[in-house]
This record gives structure tokens, C-alpha cells and sequence, in this order.
């Protein structure tokens, strides 16, 4: 339920609680992608690519590649250092 209330709350454009719903929902199950994908997603339009991609290695590892996928495919995303090492 954690993750449909962190998708809520974030159309809602209501971040922070975003997060914490998310955030939740990791700390529940750690390896839950689809958090990891909320979370990634929110980094990315927060201009915090780094984290971004450490959300996205986390859910490609879980079995969503859609974050890193996407993130891919926009150059300007890249974060610091070589992430294909990750």
C-alpha cells in the first residue's frame, strides 16, 4: 500500500510525503523496486542525479529497468563517475 500511497501523494504534488511512503515502503522491503523507482524518479526531477541512478541500479538489481532505462536515455542525467561500475 505504500508504494500506491507514494504515487498519490506524488501526482498530488505533495513530495515529502512522496518520500515518506517510499521510504516506507523500503524500509519494509528493502528490495522493493517499484519504491526505489518512486524514489529515483522525484531524485531525478529534484536535479539529484546521483541519487537517481542509485535508485535506479537498485530496482534494475530488483528487476525494473524502466528508471535506468530512461535515465540512459538522457545524457544531461549522467551522474558523477563511471555508474556502469555500480
Amino acid at each position: 500500500p505504500y508504494i500506491a500511497l507514494g504515487a498519490l501523494e506524488q501526482m498530488r504534488g505533495n513530495t515529502n510525503i512522496a518520500i515518506e511512503r517510499y521510504r516506507k515502503a523500503l524500509e519494509l522491503d528493502p528490495g522493493c523496486a517499484a519504491a526505489h523507482v518512486g524514489l529515483g524518479r522525484i531524485d531525478a526531477i529534484q536535479d539529484r542525479a546521483d541519487l537517481a541512478w542509485e535508485h535506479a541500479r537498485a530496482a534494475a538489481s530488483a528487476g525494473d529497468r524502466s528508471l535506468l532505462d530512461q535515465l540512459e536515455r538522457y545524457p544531461n542525467a549522467a551522474p558523477r563517475g563511471d555508474w556502469k561500475r555500480a
